[in-house]
């Protein structure tokens, strides 16, 4: 089976597919690439992964002319979609696609879908309430394990995502009180006894990628308190006593988004003094991630996903949308083809 797969960086699920089916991953610096290849040798199945950030923005010229599975990584698009289409000046198609699929703008890509994969049981039954037609698959986060390098002594803290200037405000501080926290650099290994920082910000609603390999390679790492990680055993840093929501040892440290830099501050300064406190973490985040993040097990449940998408059509037809999602841009090269009675589609790829 050949897929082509939308995201804006490779990760652990599509390596592990690539075991035994041929993935090609299209970042947006490789997605004009994608019409050319698939025009050569047709894909089997295209997956398209969108969340609530411009990263994800070149996603849609894709995701309406050749339909897939939808990989859905937010609860809204609120955010990312407006900003990229007001910043092109494209005010009418905004108000079209706010009229169509209302504030959270995730209407019309569920509908132009085959299939929809969600990591979180709770999202699942929200949009098949929402829409009972949808067809909604849930498939765990996972990560691979990756050993870390041997610790040095010290305590470096790693950032995955965004929020660096939160967590800069809050370093700083942490040194002004007499803690030496070290911020690691872009690119830095990981190493033994080192602490991830993935405060994912607007919040996905599904349980942040990033925090999941840190944890599969075990490593202590700081989320905030959102939905998605509500169901975690995690420590508060205004007590360090375990929330009340998950059961077994804490697997992680959560911060309460309205005290954010306070609280951040608070763990980053109890976590690089205290090597026993981060060595609980690490264990029990490693177990947890063997019980509820394996990467073979995620990988086959993509595989049956994969074999029902190939025969699979989306219940949506095309002009039910939209009119600028759906067009392919060959109107004025048609209309100049039709002046000279041209009977020939040259833009539709002969069986």
């Amino acid at each position: 089976m050949r897929v082509a797969w939308f995201a804006p960086v490779a990760h652990d699920v599509m390596q592990e597919l690539a075991r035994t089916e041929t993935v090609d991953h299209y970042d947006r610096e490789r997605a004009h690439e994608f019409v050319s290849e698939h025009f050569k040798w047709s894909y089997d199945l295209t997956v398209f992964e969108l969340a609530d950030t411009d990263a994800y923005a070149f996603v849609w010229g894709y995701l309406f002319h050749y339909p897939g599975i939808l990989v859905l990584r937010a609860t809204s698009l609120q955010h990312s979609r407006p900003r990229w289409l007001t910043a092109h000046r494209r005010h009418h198609h905004l108000r079209a696609e706010r009229a169509f699929g209302g504030a959270h703008f995730l209407r019309a890509p569920l509908e132009a879908s085959k299939l929809v994969v969600v990591h979180d049981d709770a999202i699942a039954l929200e949009l098949q309430d929402e829409s009972p037609a949808l067809r909604v698959h849930v498939i765990p986060s996972a990560a691979a394990v990756e050993a870390l390098a041997p610790g040095t002594g010290g305590c470096h803290f790693h950032v995955a995502g965004g929020r660096h200037d939160v967590i800069g405000r809050a370093a700083a501080r942490a040194r002004d009180a007499g803690c030496p926290i070290t911020l690691a650099a872009e690119g830095d290994p990981a190493r033994e006894g080192d602490v991830m920082i993935a405060l994912e910000w607007p919040p996905s609603g599904a349980l942040p990628a990033d925090a999941v390999r840190a944890m599969a390679r075990g490593m202590p790492t700081v989320v905030l308190e959102t939905a998605a990680a509500a169901a975690w055993p995690t420590l508060d840093p205004q007590t360090w006593q375990p929330r009340g929501y998950g059961d077994g040892e804490p697997i992680a440290v959560s911060i309460d988004p309205r005290d954010e830099e306070h609280s951040l501050m608070l763990t980053m300064r109890r976590l690089a003094g205290d090597e026993r406190l981060r060595a609980g973490l690490a264990d029990a985040a490693r177990a947890w991630a063997r019980n509820h993040a394996d990467l073979r097990l995620a990988a086959a449940a993509w595989r049956e996903v994969l074999q029902a998408a190939i025969h699979t059509s989306p219940t949506v037809a095309r002009s039910n949308f939209p009119a600028h999602l759906v067009e392919d841009g060959t109107a004025a090269a048609r209309a100049i083809l039709d002046q000279f009675g041209a009977t020939v589609d040259l833009f539709e790829r002969e069986p």
